[in-house]
């Protein structure tokens, strides 16, 4: 589901741009997002029905990646790291633009104890 977060703006993004697609880029898409990528005629705005609207599995699968990445950040604070999650790029540029950076935390001095 997290993939849902980037499978519409990929195609478009790839449109867009002057590199000619492969028949391999094409099978790559559905493939990758949406178990095939088949969109007959019943489906010309990307919704089938009984099945959620493009935008609303883009909000679901931008939701579920901040879930897996907050995951990932209190798996390091419980391990003894300080973490964050940083934006790096416009999401104009690419859909994947969180870093997460972690560092060893600092250990009290030993003096300090005393």
């Amino acid at each position: 589901m997290s993939s849902w977060a980037t499978c519409g703006r990929r195609t478009a993004a790839l449109e867009a741009s002057s590199v000619p697609r492969t028949r391999e880029d094409e099978s790559k898409d559905g493939e990758e997002h949406d178990g095939g990528g088949h969109r007959g005629p019943e489906d010309p705005a990307g919704t089938l029905p009984g099945f959620l609207p493009a935008e609303e599995k883009e909000r679901l699968g931008r939701l579920c990646k901040l879930l897996i990445d907050q995951g990932r950040l209190e798996y390091l604070q419980r391990r003894g790291f300080r973490g964050a999650l940083q934006r790096y790029a416009d999401p104009g540029v690419s859909l994947e633009n969180v870093l997460l950076t972690a560092l060893p935390a600092q250990a009290p001095p030993a003096d300090a104890t005393a």
